[in-house]
């Protein structure tokens, strides 16, 4: 059986929610630095997006706008803020 991308991103978001949940963790996910230096770079290349792209990374009504860039792009942002709170 071949692993599709969608299948690695699929893996990865049952470690980060392992029950499913999408309140409280039951339990906390450590990353490991090459995780850390992932997300990283996952960040910078929105940070470059929303330089290059401004209007993408302004908030707007994301689900009205039904614009699957500006989804994306609202999903960084909302990381990011997550992470910088």
């Amino acid at each position: 059986m071949t692993t599709t991308p969608a299948d690695e991103f699929a893996a990865a978001v049952r470690k980060l929610r392992p029950f499913g949940q999408t309140g409280e963790p039951l339990v906390s996910v450590q990353l490991s630095p090459a995780a850390v230096e992932r997300v990283a770079e996952l960040l910078d290349a929105f940070a470059e997006w929303a330089r290059e792209y401004p209007e993408m990374a302004h908030d707007h009504d994301r689900p009205a706008c039904d614009d699957y860039a500006c989804d994306v792009m609202g999903r960084g942002i909302a990381l990011a803020r997550v992470l910088t709170a």
